[in-house]
């Protein structure tokens, strides 16, 4: 049975090609031809193709009986979206296993979960069969993001002390290569994955002055006072307006919800932030 993983240079792409790895027709699906090349010279049979174009998508996704989508966090992702799911279909791809996110929902109040949802629906309606996984916040953001706390010892939050049930993007990758396996059981399946707690900001700061053994605080900051330190930073105002959607939805309880879909899947309880942090904690060490 042949699976291409799409998008398997990032974070859950590359959880997932791990997971499946020594599986029997396993295709990376990358963006760029030397990240191809680079992956078939370790013996990983390896597509390339740009989300942007669908002919290219059409050819890549050939053959493939399985697909795992994973879309990039930009601008055009809807429209990558409505590209990949009619390349899929055209190609007779039998199942689709999407990445979505936590609240996933056309009606949710929240900007990014709503377009998430939009992308979930076009899955629904476009794939012969499908499964989706909802994973909640990702233990990595904090490692990939060390600074400023690293620094200066404070993490500025907006969260307003809601809480977050912490998910490790290796056990999201597990999960979805569990399911990428055998899909015939999980049609029509929609899993939403988190972490074993829902913690506060402050609480996974408390986690990692422990693992550390340093003195590290988290400040509350207001939504607008992030907003423009993000902008200051230089971050894009599409990519601030969708940060600032998921700290609200924090802040008003939204994401505080625990299931138990992970640990069904990997057979195991999945792992907490404070494990995480003492695995990680060179990252958080000035």
């Amino acid at each position: 049975m042949s699976i291409l993983v799409a998008g398997a240079r990032g974070h859950i792409g590359s959880a997932v090609l791990q997971a499946l790895g020594g599986t029997p027709e396993l295709i990376a699906g990358v963006s760029r031809t030397a990240d191809a090349e680079a992956l078939r010279a370790r013996g990983q049979e390896a597509r390339a193709f740009d989300y942007a174009d669908y002919d290219q998508m059409l050819r890549a996704f050939s053959g493939v009986e399985t697909l795992v989508l994973v879309f990039p966090f930009a601008p055009p992702m809807l429209e990558y979206a409505d590209r990949a799911t009619r390349a899929a279909q055209a190609a007779g791809v039998k199942h689709v296993i999407r990445s979505s996110g936590l609240g996933a929902s056309l009606s949710s109040p929240y900007l990014l979960a709503r377009e998430q949802g939009e992308i979930d629906a076009l899955v629904r309606d476009r794939s012969r069969a499908w499964t989706l996984v909802l994973p909640g916040f990702f233990m990595q953001n904090m490692v990939d993001h060390p600074e400023p706390l690293r620094s200066t010892g404070v993490y500025r939050s907006a969260r307003g002390g809601g809480r977050t049930a912490a998910v490790d993007v290796r056990e999201v990758g597990a999960a979805v290569a569990a399911i990428a396996r055998d899909p015939r059981p999980h049609t029509g399946a929609s899993y939403v994955l988190t972490g074993p707690r829902a913690e506060t900001d402050a609480e996974l700061v408390a986690h990692i002055a422990v693992a550390t053994g340093r003195a590290l605080r988290c400040e509350p900051v207001s939504a607008m006072d992030l907003r423009m330190a993000l902008a200051s930073a230089g971050l894009p105002d599409w990519v601030i307006d969708r940060l600032a959607s998921l700290d609200t939805m924090v802040r008003e309880g939204e994401a505080a919800e625990l299931s138990p879909d992970l640990a069904r899947l990997l057979g195991r309880a999945p792992t907490g932030f404070a494990e995480f942090a003492r695995e990680h904690r060179a990252a958080w060490l000035a």
